[in-house]
């Protein structure tokens, strides 16, 4: 939860089931999105475009306990169908994620993905 009343999730968000087969590529991508609940239910969920890369997915959002971070995935695609993941920071500023940046090589290791952030 973002605050009492605002969910942020990922989702691949599609009105139809997705095939693709071995090796094909495709254009599909995991995004993040927020919610607010509004009269005992979820509304309509907004890609949240700041955290969202262009042929990449962003996902598995982790906030600091006292709100003020928020750590995120991002993954891009790489040769061979490889998949490469790092995790990323962003400070949340008066409700909004800015400054943006891939946390170091103690965490996002050379030639290794790193995802599933946890505070």
């Amino acid at each position: 939860l973002k605050d009492d009343k605002t969910l942020i999730f990922s989702s691949l968000q599609s009105d139809s089931v997705l095939t693709v087969a071995h090796g094909e590529r495709h254009f599909h991508h995991v995004k993040l999105y927020e919610s607010d609940y509004i009269d005992g239910g979820w509304g309509t969920p907004k890609e949240i475009e700041s955290l969202s890369i262009t042929y990449g997915h962003s996902a598995n959002g982790a906030f600091s306990q006292d709100k003020k971070k928020f750590y995120f995935t991002q993954c891009t695609n790489k040769p061979n169908n490889k998949v490469l993941c790092q995790i990323y920071r962003a400070d949340v500023v008066k409700g909004e994620f800015k400054n943006i940046t891939k946390l170091n090589g103690n965490v996002n290791m050379k030639k290794n993905t790193s995802t599933q952030p946890a505070i």
